[in-house]
């Protein structure tokens, strides 16, 4: 249960575990309602960005262009899973509904993305819960 609410990911996994010596893995899963302020380092080692899953997310979201950061800040928004199709009503005036494909292929490169193929021949992307809190984060951080 605490691997899937953190997506698998190394680096938050490795962070949960160093509470490991004052709270069982029932418990972490528990108060694991807010990852950015839970997962910190207890220790400040190595690169800033890896003391906090907040500070790895905040790297990811500098490294984006500004146009991709614009578009994951758009398609967090939409549903949790969503379409190409469904990604259109980010569409500026005068671009086109081919416009998103190079934008989501970066945000897919970049592991920000995940594409779903559902067995009827859909595709589906979905961006991880983690970075969505982020993103949501941010721009509450910005009003």
């Amino acid at each position: 249960q605490l691997c899937r609410r953190l997506e698998g990911l190394p680096m938050a996994i490795e962070l949960a575990a160093r509470h490991a010596p004052v709270l069982s893995i029932d418990d972490l899963a528990r108060e694991l309602v807010d990852p950015m302020e839970l997962l910190v380092s207890p220790v400040p080692l190595g690169m800033a960005r890896h003391r906090s899953l907040r500070a790895a997310m905040q790297r990811s979201f500098d490294l984006l262009a500004g146009d991709d950061r614009d578009l994951l800040q758009g398609v967090c928004t939409l549903p949790e899973s969503f379409t190409r199709v469904d990604a259109e009503v980010l569409l500026k005036p005068g671009e086109t509904r081919w416009t998103l494909l190079p934008g989501l292929e970066r945000l897919v490169d970049s592991s920000l993305v995940s594409v779903d193929r559902t067995s009827g021949g859909e595709t589906r992307y979905r961006v991880l819960s983690l970075m969505r809190d982020y993103v949501h984060w941010v721009d509450g951080q910005r009003r």
